[in-house]
């Protein structure tokens, strides 16, 4: 809205009405404006609230995230432990089979030669 007393000469009076007026629009102006960002301020608020409870869940979400990382990477240590674990007791499982087998075979061997040996002094 325009003023109406700029621009006028310095002789002229101004009713007083018309500056209360004037003075009444303005301030329902400032009344109007101020609601608006009181309004404004209310959802400011709520959106801030809610972009901090977003870091709330994103920092939970990394220290989570954190924690998984180190136990897979304990879990993959653990792994490489039980394989290394396991080969060395295959190899020793099969180096006993065959001290096993060369065991069975003396074994044989001998009980095949008292045989003979009771056999050869029987004839």
């Amino acid at each position: 809205a325009q003023n109406p007393f700029l621009n006028q000469r310095p002789d002229v009076t101004v009713p007083l009405a018309d500056v209360h007026d004037l003075i009444n629009k303005e301030r329902e102006s400032y009344d109007r404006l101020l609601l608006t960002m009181l309004q404004g301020n209310a959802d400011l608020k709520e959106k801030e609230d809610e972009l901090l409870s977003f870091r709330d869940q994103l920092h939970r979400s990394m220290v989570e995230s954190a924690e998984k990382d180190r136990t897979q990477a304990n879990d993959s240590k653990l792994i490489m432990q039980l394989s290394k674990k396991l080969e060395t007791l295959l190899m020793e499982n099969e180096d006993l089979r065959d001290n096993n087998d060369r065991l069975n075979q003396r074994l044989v061997q001998v009980e095949c030669e008292k045989l003979e040996i009771m056999n050869g002094g029987k004839s």
